[in-house]
């Protein structure tokens, strides 16, 4: 039996070895968690671009449908590794679109940034399954996780801070653009064989 504490040795040891299993934590822990963080305050942009309440129901319903096709159709986009650095990029490039916005119908701008992340996501998740080859594959996931959680706690608080002092609008504008340096440094591990897609 594999004490408690020799799993986190066992998961120390492989993100030591395998250079691919940090490349995929930093992307998804420091890089995507912007687009899962940032889905918290989606209700705020509503109100600001004034969606009427009665249509939150059915943008919460179209996001988590496309949302659904997007991850059931990921593994056609597996061989297409561009997509790692172009789709946050794209994603980015939405919520600097939806900044600008002032109508409803920017929120289907919103809700494609997050659709655009979407296959990648589920690549990443998968390559870094893929990767682990200890004996306790929990434990080095375990470590993205706690990763993931501690990013979003410092993103969290600092785009509620930036929310608030420039508007929520803005704050969405100036999130989109923190995907330049994750997609230039995504390219350059890419150029360097270390994939966070596979």
């Amino acid at each position: 039996t594999i004490a408690y504490l020799d799993n986190f040795r066992i998961a120390a040891a492989e993100f030591v070895r395998e250079p691919a299993l940090r490349t995929v934590t930093i992307y998804v822990a420091c890089g995507l968690i912007v687009f899962e963080v940032l889905e918290e305050f989606e209700q705020l942009y509503y109100l600001a671009v004034q969606l009427p309440i009665w249509l939150y129901g059915v943008a919460g319903a179209a996001a988590l449908g496309a949302n659904a096709l997007a991850s059931g159709n990921a593994h056609h986009l597996a061989g297409t590794p561009h997509i790692a650095w172009s789709t946050p990029l794209l994603g980015g490039a939405l919520f600097v679109l939806a900044a600008v916005g002032s109508t409803p119908v920017f929120v289907l701008v919103l809700l494609l940034a997050y659709v655009a992340v979407t296959p990648v996501t589920v690549l990443s998740e998968a390559h870094f399954q893929a990767l682990q080859e200890g004996r306790s594959r929990a434990t080095p996931t375990s470590l993205m996780v706690v990763a993931q959680n501690i990013v979003g706690i410092g993103v969290t608080i600092g785009f509620g801070v930036l929310a608030d002092a420039v508007g929520i609008r803005a704050a969405y504008g100036w999130a989109g653009l923190t995907m330049l340096p994750l997609a230039a440094w995504t390219w350059w591990q890419q150029r360097n064989g270390r994939s966070p897609i596979g």
